[in-house]
């Protein structure tokens, strides 16, 4: 990773499909980035959270050429509201460090894309009826 970013490469994170990820949880993929990272150099300093923040949402923007992955005038409005309400979040001296290190996708509450609410109080929009269909 660390040579990559050195040499100018734009490193994002993803969760691949089913079939590698099983639970397709960004959350829990910069936290295994960066741990992977961090005993891979044997250096507790490695891959830091903001980093893995980064890999995890701007940089997969960039490469796609997408205006995402920050919240300004003229990008997409993609965004993910988290539930500081849970006890993974407190005490929440580093948000980024408790989102990367503590939390995982069952803290997201809302999810945005492009404007639109597709999930909200953790419930996907039609979601009833994506189950009956994948049954």
């Amino acid at each position: 990773y660390q040579e990559m970013r050195e040499a100018g490469i734009t490193v994002a994170l993803g969760t691949d499909g089913c079939s590698s990820s099983n639970n397709l949880d960004m959350i829990e993929a910069m936290k295994l980035a960066s741990l992977l990272g961090k005993a891979w150099r044997k250096d507790p300093e490695a891959l830091p959270c903001d980093e893995m923040l980064y890999a995890a949402t701007r940089a997969g923007a960039d490469i796609a050429g997408l205006k995402a992955g920050e919240i300004a005038e003229g990008y997409l409005a993609d965004l993910c509201l988290i539930d500081l309400n849970l006890p993974v979040f407190t005490p929440n001296f580093n948000f980024v460090s408790n989102l990367v290190f503590a939390a995982n996708g069952s803290c997201v509450d809302t999810v945005i894309c492009n404007g639109r609410i597709v999930m909200r109080d953790k419930k996907v929009t039609g979601e009833e009826y994506i189950m009956e269909q994948a049954a």
